[in-house]
């Protein structure tokens, strides 16, 4: 697409604005809510002189509005990104399209991204989800039942959703993928600054996976991006199973948010000793999580559970 024709597309050009601006979701989502009320199409906010811009919409940051005048002086280095990402096969959800998951916009609200940048088949987000987290520091027990969980669940047509982490997640999505079913990876970094793990580099197919990433394919890896990408997982998933969490770790924003919205929340019990890694299992069935055996063969009746879950 010439450069002219992407600032004359409503499609493209609220693309364009959002890299351009890197503003925070709020003010990102407020924007689109004033222009919706002004019933001005993106590509006429764009074609706005700097000044009307800063008039009719004031609570943007200065900072975001210079970015964007540059932007639109020099527009290449958004059009290379533009370019990168159609040759990558990186493609973009907006926050109105039906694929895009309605639990975002709701429980997020203000904070829901504008926009879901992907790698993979869109298609596993409208599958039944199952978010499979926990610690990085995984023992063989813990591992053992995430991969035996995450291939049962796999074949009943469950999609496995985690954040990509070492440990747990990397497990739970290998099991999937080996066991011919479907995974959504939620990362915490732009697309384009990704390296796919190793150990999913040979079992990893397009068509049965989705990488997904709610910021900018160009941003690197940050903290705070982790805490955030929990909030996505938690609210894409119909629930939660956790084989191993410490006392303290980044799977409680999963957990937090799950319980706050009432939807159900899984965990396993060990005999003992039971594992370092998993001391905190037990403190989650005292806010209402459902007790799993290590052994899959003796939990058919919790199973059921699973696929009872309603998708909403």
């Amino acid at each position: 697409m010439e450069h002219k024709q992407i600032l004359a597309v409503s499609d493209s050009s609220i693309i364009f604005a959002y890299l351009a601006l890197r503003c925070s979701n709020a003010r990102f989502n407020h924007l689109a809510q004033c222009l919706k009320i002004e019933n001005l199409l993106w590509e006429e906010f764009l074609q706005l002189t700097p000044e009307t811009r800063i008039k009719r919409f004031p609570f943007l940051p200065g900072e975001s509005y210079k970015k964007l005048t540059q932007a639109l002086k020099q527009p290449e280095p958004i059009y290379q990104l533009l370019q990168r990402m159609q040759r990558e096969g990186i493609s973009v959800l907006l926050k109105d399209e039906r694929r895009y998951p309605s639990r975002l916009r709701e429980e997020l609200g203000a904070n829901a991204p504008p926009l879901l940048f992907y790698r993979g088949n869109p298609d596993c987000l409208e599958r039944k989800q199952v978010a499979i987290v926990g610690t990085r520091r995984a023992s063989p027990a813990g591992l053992n039942a995430t991969k035996n969980y995450a291939t049962l669940l796999a074949k009943q047509g469950i999609n496995i959703i985690s954040g990509g982490a070492q440990g747990i997640d990397l497990a739970a999505q290998l099991a999937a993928l080996r066991a011919g079913g479907t995974t959504i990876m939620v990362i915490p970094q732009g697309l384009l600054t990704y390296r796919l793990p190793d150990i999913l580099e040979s079992v990893f197919d397009d068509k049965r996976a989705t990488i997904l990433s709610v910021f900018s394919p160009d941003e690197p890896f940050q903290k705070r991006y982790a805490v955030f990408r929990n909030s996505v997982v938690a609210a894409i998933a119909d629930a939660v199973l956790v084989p191993e969490t410490p006392l303290r770790s980044g799977t409680a924003y999963v957990i937090k948010h799950i319980l706050a919205h009432q939807r159900p929340l899984f965990t396993i019990i060990y005999p003992e000793p039971v594992p370092e890694s998993a001391i905190g299992n037990r403190t989650l069935l005292s806010f209402g999580a459902v007790a799993l055996p290590p052994q899959i063969s003796s939990a058919d009746g919790t199973i059921k559970k699973f696929l009872q879950v309603r998708r909403k």
